[in-house]
């Protein structure tokens, strides 16, 4: 996965395996450290029917640069709060506009974890 081109599907093809278990050993090996919380942090799901306990991941980004900032494996509020509590504060502190959809749960997290 070294190279831009390859996927997990390509090399599962190559390897003769199925993707699932690249993904599986890619996350196992690989442990990619988030970027910090921008000033303008974008937040939104993103349907991955992968799991059926959980199909929607959650997407930070910087909305100015759209990087990344990191992806979650869930949407769940109460998964969000951890990861939002274990940010150190000063860095919650440094985002100054939340972008989000109108889903209830990113202004509950809004108002009660980002710049507290």
């Amino acid at each position: 996965l070294k190279s831009p081109q390859g996927t997990f599907r390509s090399i599962a093809q190559r390897y003769h395996m199925a993707a699932s278990t690249v993904v599986s050993i890619f996350d196992r090996h690989v442990d990619i450290p988030r970027l910090p919380l921008p000033r303008v942090l974008s937040i939104d799901e993103v349907y991955v029917p992968t799991d059926e306990s959980n199909k929607y991941l959650c997407v930070l980004m910087n909305f100015e640069t759209m990087e990344i900032v990191d992806v979650l494996p869930s949407r769940k509020k109460a998964d969000l709060i951890n990861y939002l509590s274990a940010t150190p504060r000063d860095e919650r502190c440094n985002v100054e506009i939340v972008s989000a959809d109108m889903w209830e749960l990113w202004e509950d997290l809004h108002n009660s974890h980002i710049g507290r």
